[in-house]
């Protein structure tokens, strides 16, 4: 699998099939027969730019994406796709003299006061949660086109998750850690409680030959770097068990911490009056330069899910819902620590076609925008890994640069050059798509 040490909202393997970059060659694979690498200068990525220097390497790549994706997320005021925000620490709303001291955590409509969040398209409170399905099951690898080549990798296990999208497939041992999940499957079927993974064989090349240290008696197309492709032929460069995990949103964790500052106590040993609400403390072992806490749920205050209206609530695991709890401290807390998942989420996702959520359209500007991003050509030399140069040389062109027709002079708007993603000719095809969404964005306020 075309996998780095940086997670992404669009997968690696996504991100080569766009920019029509052989798949076994884009994981680091090759074959005498199947995928064969017979090129003057290598058309297959490796994972790190110290592995061969000719290719652009997958971490360069995945570092690349995030930053697009970042970019893009800053523009819109919600990521491309769903992911979850840990910690998103917020103001609590408070009255604008600042000598007057809020109680009850209502507005004027005796409703809850809402919270502007860091990222919209708010879909539901909680924190990202892994459990463990099945360890250690078999990947079954079979030909099913009859070439000889098994290039089809199966993986099936029982499970009682009913939401198989719910259900991801990740390398052995690591934990469901998400720089490791395998993605995207090829199908996904979930029938009488057995769930069946289809990938491409070469999304289990084994890592830890991804990740081979260079050798001097290694004799390749690209000596003298010293690491080969993989053989994509041999059972041997595969991983033959894989861990299937349960990746869910957990709602009966605490999506909000309120957090009260102390208040201090006065020289005659007593606390100022709104001390007396709750708690009081004599002086002796009275904590300082902490705050009181207490935790809390979160519910969507807006249709475009800016803002979210936090509760001191306690989970009713009986019921299947938080319940209304009263304050630690008898006046509205200073801060709000909050936990959710955000972002946008396709129609196709949406209407059960498919188990990414990140939309072709959205998935296509992030892939223009990392390639404007990376600095270098994709590849050193002329090879038949030109055949997506026409593309990729086309978004690294600077379209600032003035000179002759041949170096790329374009004729192109003041407005096109001033976008905030760069004067590259994908940054600047992805702020046309981006741009068109801008106007829908509504910044969240507090009430």
């Amino acid at each position: 699998m075309s996998r780095a040490n940086t997670h992404t909202l669009l997968a690696l393997d996504r991100f080569f099939s766009l920019i029509g970059v052989n798949p076994a060659h884009a994981s680091g694979g090759a074959g005498a027969t199947y995928f064969p690498d017979i090129n003057q200068c290598s058309d297959v990525f490796f994972q790190y730019m110290w592995q061969q220097m000719n290719n652009v390497s997958r971490e360069e790549i995945a570092q690349a994406i995030k930053s697009a994706e970042d970019d893009i997320t800053n523009v819109l005021g919600y990521s491309p796709a769903p992911q979850w925000i840990e910690q998103d620490v917020r103001n609590y709303p408070q009255y604008f003299r600042p000598e007057v001291i809020s109680f009850g955590m209502s507005d004027v409509r005796g409703m809850g006061k809402s919270v502007p969040l860091s990222q919209g398209k708010f879909i539901q409170g909680g924190r990202r949660t892994v459990t463990l399905v099945t360890a250690g099951v078999t990947v079954t690898r079979t030909d099913d086109d009859g070439d000889g080549f098994k290039e089809t990798a199966t993986v099936t296990t029982s499970t009682s998750v009913t939401n198989k999208c719910e259900l991801k497939v990740f390398f052995a041992g690591e934990s469901g850690a998400q720089i490791w999940e395998i993605r995207p499957a090829r199908s996904v079927t979930l029938t009488g409680g057995v769930v069946t993974f289809k990938f491409w064989s070469w999304q289990f090349l084994k890592p830890s030959l991804q990740n081979a240290i260079p050798k001097s008696t290694v004799t390749t197309n690209d000596a003298p770097y010293g690491v080969a492709p993989i053989n994509i032929e041999a059972d041997a460069s595969y991983v033959t068990t894989c861990d299937v995990y349960r990746e869910y949103n957990d709602f009966t964790q605490a999506s909000a911490t309120f957090l009260w500052e102390r208040a201090r106590l006065m020289s005659l040993g007593l606390w100022p009056v709104v001390g007396f609400c709750c708690s009081s403390c004599g002086g002796v072992g009275c904590a300082a330069c902490d705050f009181i806490t207490q935790d809390g749920c979160i519910h969507a205050r807006d249709a475009n899910g800016t803002a979210v209206v936090p509760s001191p609530a306690t989970y009713d695991s009986d019921a299947g819902q938080w319940n209304f709890d009263t304050m630690s401290v008898c006046r509205d807390p200073d801060l709000v620590k909050l936990y959710y998942k955000a972002g946008e989420q396709s129609q196709d996702f949406l209407q059960g076609k498919t188990c990414d959520p990140l939309s072709n359209y959205l998935a296509e500007a992030i892939a223009m925008l990392a390639v404007a991003k990376i600095p270098r050509p994709f590849c050193t030399c002329n090879n038949s890994l030109a055949m997506t140069g026409n593309l990729v040389d086309g978004w690294q062109r600077d379209a600032s640069f003035t000179g002759s027709r041949e170096q790329g002079n374009f004729a192109i708007s003041q407005a096109d050059l001033d976008n905030p993603f760069g004067t590259r000719i994908g940054a600047i095809l992805a702020w046309k798509r981006v741009g068109r969404m801008t106007s829908s964005v509504m910044v969240g306020a507090a009430v």
